[in-house]
């Protein structure tokens, strides 16, 4: 049985505002230095932004790479964003704050500082060959759906077309990959 760390002291909040422009679900990981001190950074950032308000945060995920499995386990989360920002403009936000903690593209799926990526877009689908959305497979990847399952109604838009119920049930139930979480 695969045993999956979680915390539940990263910033986790839901905004009481009602915010302008569409909703936005961004992935952040990590697995190089202090994860959660970045992870901190980021929300802080992101709360002082123009064009951006976050909504809601998950508990934080410690669970294994894939891809390049040769690398130290991952940090996950979701942070679920309102933004009048066009994808592009989002996108170039992001990667900057990224670059800011020294992030590095030397290995596809490799070890990283910090990863921010748009997973999904109420209403919006991009296909460039810089953004993709919705991130393709994001869900199917327990980096999200565990996250995701955890910040409550406000994440439910992501799994449209899919029975939000079953889903939160197998994830009650420990079926979804066999395994248990435990806190850290």
């Amino acid at each position: 049985m695969e045993l999956v760390r979680y915390r539940y002291l990263f910033p986790s909040f839901h905004s009481k505002k009602e915010g302008k422009g569409r909703l936005v679900l961004i992935g952040i990981g990590c697995n190089l230095g202090n994860c959660y001190y970045r992870f901190v950074k980021v929300v802080k950032f992101l709360k002082r932004g123009r064009g951006v308000e976050v909504v809601a945060t998950s508990p934080l995920y410690y669970n294994p790479p894939f891809g390049f499995l040769n690398q130290p386990h991952f940090w996950n989360g979701v942070i679920l964003l309102k933004t009048s920002l066009s994808p592009f403009r989002l996108l170039k936000l992001l990667q900057r704050v990224e670059n800011r903690h020294h992030r590095r593209r030397t290995i596809k799926d490799g070890p990283r500082t910090l990863d921010l990526d748009i997973l999904w877009w109420e209403g919006v689908e991009v296909n460039s060959p810089t953004l993709q959305i919705p991130h393709p497979g994001f869900r199917k990847r327990k980096s999200v759906q565990l996250p995701v399952g955890l910040i409550g109604k406000e994440g439910r838009g992501v799994w449209k077309g899919e029975n939000w119920s079953r889903i939160e049930q197998k994830w009650k139930k420990g079926k979804r990959w066999g395994g248990r979480l435990e806190r850290s």
